[in-house]
């Protein structure tokens, strides 16, 4: 085992009989408990990743040699397979990710991009700083504003989410979700604003979208009930990425109460989407609008990928039901439900 990695194992162990904290949750966790209203939520990448590979990870992105010598070891791979998103980890083990070498330098601190991924539905890139490991911040904190420019045009995107693995402040990963009309090849500009300092960091590289058909469905299915209608505008299948396009429209003027959180008086309801076997994908963001009486607005979600493209796409709304202990469970709303066919070219 190469002493870098040792070092990172003895540091683990040392948190853990400390009582690392905020360990205790994953990510999903935390949603499910506390839900979030999917109009304003996205990714928060990383919390769901072991201990042992999150604090390993910092290492890893330094060196291209220790990643080499990282997937030695048991359990180790690329960084997009060490982040808890599963999209991303199957992007690597599918070998369908994009290594690229963009870098840019100011005085002592050096950014670069080491690996994208670029599936149509969403846009991912592994970032690194280097020279600044003594930074009083975070690479995730530290970064003020990020520009995009495709073929020299700028694109009108915000990541989806920015946060490194557990114990590596010198990385992060960036998801560009809300992406529509992009090529399938083109020049990519990346424009990294850091804070107190007004000179972008300007990475260029070329960015091809993953081999494979995607599967992409425009079914206009629809549903409803008293409180709202949904319609399945969009569902697009790829290698690493489930995105699913839906309209809701609230056709009451006040939500009943179990449509709204009762600590946040925000709306909490959402769905999952499963296959014709139940087996449900999990969250990875969303994006959409605060609700309004007979006002039909968006949400965009994207999921983990299916294993296999599936017979059927089943959309399952639900809302939260409080238990008088603090406990929250799923209370799925069976009229909304939608079973959408697939089409295999």
């Amino acid at each position: 085992m190469p002493d870098q990695v040792r070092q990172r194992l003895e540091e683990t162990y040392a948190h853990i009989e400390a009582g690392l904290p905020g360990m205790g949750q994953t990510t999903e966790f935390k949603r499910r408990k506390k839900p979030a209203r999917p109009w304003g939520r996205f990714t928060v990448a990383a919390a769901s990743a072991a201990v042992l590979s999150a604090c390993i990870l910092g290492t890893a992105f330094v060196s291209p040699t220790m990643a080499q010598s990282l997937k030695q070891v048991p359990g180790m791979g690329h960084v997009f397979n060490l982040i808890g998103d599963l999209g991303l980890q199957t992007a690597d083990e599918k070998g369908i990710l994009q290594a690229t070498l963009a870098e840019a330098s100011q005085e002592n601190t050096k950014l670069k991009i080491s690996e994208i991924v670029f599936d149509g539905a969403r846009l991912s890139m592994a970032l690194e700083r280097e020279g600044d490991a003594e930074a009083s911040e975070p690479l995730a904190v530290q970064l003020a504003k990020t520009e995009l420019l495709v073929d020299g045009k700028p694109l009108e995107a915000k990541p989806g989410s920015l946060g490194g693995p557990i114990g590596s402040a010198n990385a992060t990963v960036m998801n560009f979700t809300d992406i529509k009309g992009m090529p399938d090849q083109f020049d990519l500009t990346v424009k990294l604003y850091l804070q107190g300092n007004e000179k972008p960091f300007e990475l260029v590289t070329p960015v091809t979208k993953t081999a494979g058909q995607n599967v992409v469905l425009k079914p206009g299915a629809q549903a409803e009930n008293e409180v709202l209608r949904l319609r399945v505008d969009k569902v697009e299948i790829t290698p690493s990425t489930v995105a699913v396009e839906t309209t809701y429209t609230q056709l009451v003027d006040k939500l009943p109460a179990n449509y709204v959180d009762p600590v946040t008086s925000v709306q909490a309801f959402d769905y999952d989407v499963t296959d014709g076997q139940g087996r449900a994908l999990e969250f990875i963001s969303g994006q959409g609008e605060t609700l309004a009486a007979n006002q039909p607005r968006e949400l965009r979600t994207l999921f983990t990928p299916f294993a296999e493209v599936p017979e059927k796409v089943v959309i399952k709304p639900y809302v939260y039901k409080h238990s008088s202990d603090g406990g929250v469970q799923k209370e799925y709303l069976s009229e909304l439900e939608l079973s959408i066919p697939v089409t295999k070219k």
